[in-house]
């Protein structure tokens, strides 16, 4: 995490940007400390139990992680974990800390 803020910094990224950076870096694998991390090579290489992981790791994050979380910032912490709602052809909820997204007037943008 604080090496993706000093590279932030190094290339004068705006505020909003160094403090993504710091956070998301920082709780990307929080879901994993519920779960455990496992490899990549067993996690995609048995057939379905990549989405199996993922809808687990969904349910731990509703029920363990964000009721902590003041009600104010759920959005946002949800959106450092790379959680969103999904749309018409998905899950209720997607997890994908990948994917290009940004959150502006307190909702998550494709």
């Amino acid at each position: 995490a604080i090496l993706g803020y000093f590279y932030s910094l190094k290339i004068k990224a705006c505020d909003k940007r160094l403090e993504n950076n710091f956070y998301c870096a920082l709780f990307h694998d929080l879901p994993e400390s519920l779960t455990r991390d496992i490899i990549s090579p067993v996690k995609y290489g048995i057939d379905g139990l990549h989405t199996i992981i993922n809808d687990y790791e969904m349910k731990l994050i509703n029920d363990r992680i964000l009721p902590f979380v003041p009600e104010n910032l759920r959005a946002e912490f949800s959106y450092i974990l790379g959680i969103r709602e999904g749309r018409s052809n998905e899950a209720s909820f997607v997890k994908n800390e990948f994917e290009n997204r940004t959150y502006k007037n307190a909702k998550i943008e494709l």
